[in-house]
């Protein structure tokens, strides 16, 4: 009996002691992790014009009074509450200074997305079917993230009241490193100007306004075989993707001898790694006319 209490009694002390050093390891450990002060970003690519924000967390706290700089401010400057900006190609190293340590973030700069994307109008042959548009656009991003390119449309002409500019502005998302097609849609407002009569040789002008990064389209198709329902021809198109996605698209259409037949547009919305099936057809009195043999689809 006397030798079961001291077993209980050193039983006891062991695991007090067990239970002081478990203590004393996690109650430091805890006390760190809340108390770790470290920036929202360490590694940042921008192209010029971009900005950002940096912040400097203590644990959950943001911190105000750290000192920033930039090892080089020629190339990215940055405010005194963390906000930097680039401005021309290159590296630079964004010091964030508190509590006599430095926080650092490495920022690389390089050209503007704007400086890697081209366009060109593309007139529609007159034998095919565009609706109520004679020109396309191509616009190419040789950047190596999407992008969101905004073209202003201005198309000069006049009535009986005199010269007036219709005026428009359109979006398109491109992919990165690819391009795309679309209708070119310059039909849309009036904006009447006699300030400024016409004095140009084009009818038609546009200029890329600013192009900024975006979302890429993930969206992926299929094309059935043409088959024949009511005296009209129809191709179903299935569109996919691994994410909720919407796009605008246009899809080209090619005969047998490669010449582009037909023009149409359209919107799709997907939902994530669902089918969305759209049926595309026309009269069958148009088969020889339009000779459809491949259909190229863009997104944007």
């Amino acid at each position: 009996m006397k030798k079961l209490k001291i077993l209980k009694r050193i039983f006891s002390f062991v695991l007090c002691i067990v239970m002081v050093i478990t203590v004393i390891q996690l109650v430091p450990q805890n006390i760190y992790a809340a108390n770790k002060v470290k920036l929202n970003y360490t590694k940042l690519t921008l192209y010029v014009g971009e900005v950002k924000n940096l912040k400097i967390h203590e644990g959950k706290t943001e911190i105000y009074s750290a000192r920033w700089s930039s090892s080089n401010k020629n190339v990215v400057k940055v405010t005194n509450y963390g906000h930097i900006e680039a401005l021309k190609h290159g590296s630079v190293k964004i010091i964030a200074k508190y509590n006599n340590k430095n926080y650092v973030c490495k920022v690389t700069v390089k050209d503007a997305l704007k400086d890697h994307v081209s366009y060109e109008l593309i007139d529609i042959p007159e034998n095919a079917y565009s609706g109520q548009y004679n020109k396309m656009i191509k616009i190419v991003n040789n950047n190596d993230v999407t992008v969101n390119v905004n073209i202003s449309i201005k198309q000069y002409d006049y009535d009986k009241d005199g010269f007036y500019i219709r005026q428009n502005t359109n979006d398109y998302i491109v992919n990165k490193n690819t391009y795309i097609i679309a209708l070119m849609e310059y039909n849309n407002g009036r904006v009447i100007d006699f300030n400024n009569p016409i004095q140009y040789d084009e009818q038609l002008k546009i200029s890329l306004r600013s192009v900024n990064r975006a979302d890429s389209i993930d969206i992926k198709y299929n094309i059935s075989d043409q088959y024949i329902d009511n005296g009209w021809i129809y191709r179903d198109i299935v569109f996919t993707s691994p994410i909720t996605k919407s796009a605008k698209y246009s899809a080209l259409c090619y005969n047998s001898s490669g010449e582009l037949t037909r023009i149409v547009t359209g919107y799709v919305y997907v939902p994530a790694n669902e089918k969305v099936k759209k049926k595309d057809g026309y009269n069958l009195n148009f088969k020889d006319k339009y000779d459809i043999q491949k259909i190229n689809i863009y997104f944007y």
